[in-house]
């Protein structure tokens, strides 16, 4: 009989829902405090952001860097490009950056003006062909 009175209680015990923390958590209080609370024994702890040069939120950084200025490809940059991209691989920018600026070539160039010129190319290409 006692088994079945467990059995019993436990089913009635109803199960804490899972969208509540303080249904999980037993031993959790809610704490109400007035403003006063909040500020005594605080007050040099309490700084305005911009005093200490933090930026609000969502507000644009006004000290990155400007954007670089856009160079031309010459037709040389462009051949060696094409010829060090069959040589190397397509998607090995970086190293296709390095060999050309070991011949004198991509000067001022990133291993992404690289592959965006390179993709210009080829849409270029495949855009006259049909």
């Amino acid at each position: 009989e006692e088994e079945e009175e467990e059995e019993h209680e436990e089913e009635n015990t109803p199960k804490p829902s899972k969208g509540r923390f303080t249904d999980r958590q037993t031993s959790a209080q809610a704490v109400e405090w007035d403003t006063q609370d909040e500020i005594e024994g605080d007050e040099e702890k309490i700084v305005n952001a911009a005093a200490v040069g933090r930026r609000p939120l969502r507000q644009r950084n006004t000290n990155t860097r400007e954007r670089r200025k856009s160079q031309k490809w010459l037709p040389e940059e462009a051949d060696l490009l094409e010829h060090l991209t069959e040589k190397l691989g397509e998607g090995k920018w970086k190293k296709i950056l390095l060999e050309g600026q070991a011949r004198g070539g991509f000067a001022g160039r990133t291993s992404v003006d690289l592959k965006d010129k390179y993709r210009n190319i080829t849409k270029k290409r495949e855009m006259a062909m049909g």
